[in-house]
């Protein structure tokens, strides 16, 4: 585990320096340089590990899981210099980590307020995210946790974000930017013009190589765990499925899509690798990772990143 996250850590930071060596500006964003954009971005993606680490899925080899998903966002050089796409990543995360907390905690009102407050403000930034909604809720009735009182905390949690920035809209100027960033998702476009770069759908045939043997292997078995294990599982991998789905539906979003599957990725790899160790598992492990090693190798190379 260690070396895992020394190796992904060294990683990015060889992206980092190579990007800024390059000379590379496009991340100037409102006067954050890039540099910065690259701290803050690792930054997120630490506390994404952190919180998955959190969720304590597997009972061995806890903190396999938060180096593994730190290796999988290494390998990924694209991921590590956009700031809108770390930030979104962290709100996904945060409100899957309440959402799954909400079987233990005796506030069910308060911690499903907070999921869907933070999948408000991620639906914002990233209107996409908007689709995903139709999970939560189908986990939440799963759970058996739903009750009319916090069906209405859901809804008010939802709207929240979406009342604050009418507010300040309000104040400010006509509340004419409200509803763009919604206007501008559901206007048709080209799907080609609108496909991500090359090795984006590179790394999403490269994540398949995972995805589908870990799904199948949970399906097929009977005897995955407890329960409730079983449930979070059936979350991540429906989760992953809908997001390959959106990035089908809207093209233009395959980069940060992808980046909201790495820590469903690095659940379902811990699964087969961890979980169910066996000499088959390791030879398959060896085989992802050179994969995944040859692949950011040539984002390296062709520059990319």
């Amino acid at each position: 585990m260690p070396v895992l996250l020394s190796c992904a850590l060294a990683l990015w930071l060889f992206v980092a320096v190579a990007g800024e060596l390059k000379g590379d500006t496009s991340l100037a964003v409102d006067g954050i340089y890039s540099i910065a954009a690259r701290v803050f971005s690792l930054l997120c993606y630490v506390m994404v590990a952190f919180i998955l680490n959190s969720l304590r899925l597997f009972e061995r080899r806890v903190g396999w899981l938060m180096s593994l998903f730190m290796w999988l966002a290494a390998l990924s050089p694209f991921l590590n210099n956009n700031v809108l796409i770390a930030f979104s990543l962290l709100l996904l995360i945060a409100s899957v980590a309440i959402l799954f907390s909400c079987q233990f905690t005796a506030e069910h009102e308060r911690a499903l307020f907070m999921v869907f407050a933070l999948m408000g403000a991620a639906s914002l930034l990233v209107p996409v995210f908007v689709m995903l909604l139709p999970l939560f809720v189908a986990f939440t009735f799963f759970s058996n946790i739903i009750t009319l009182k916090r069906a209405l905390a859901m809804l008010l949690g939802l709207l929240t974000p979406f009342w604050l920035l009418f507010g300040v809209e309000y104040v400010y100027e006509p509340a004419k930017v409200l509803l763009s960033g919604m206007e501008n998702f559901f206007v048709p476009e080209n799907f080609f013009a609108a496909l991500p770069p090359f090795h984006v759908l590179l790394s999403m045939a490269v994540e398949l190589v995972v995805l589908i043997p870990a799904s199948v292997m949970f399906f097929a078995s009977s005897s995955s765990g407890k329960p409730l294990l079983r449930k979070r599982l059936l979350f991540v991998v429906m989760l992953n499925i809908c997001l390959i789905i959106m990035s089908f539906v809207v093209p233009k979003e395959g980069v940060l899509l992808y980046a909201c599957r790495v820590p469903g990725n690095a659940i379902l790899m811990s699964y087969m690798f961890v979980q169910r160790i066996t000499r088959f598992s390791n030879i398959y492990f060896i085989f992802v990772n050179l994969i995944w090693i040859s692949l950011a190798l040539y984002c390296l190379w062709m520059g990319l990143f």
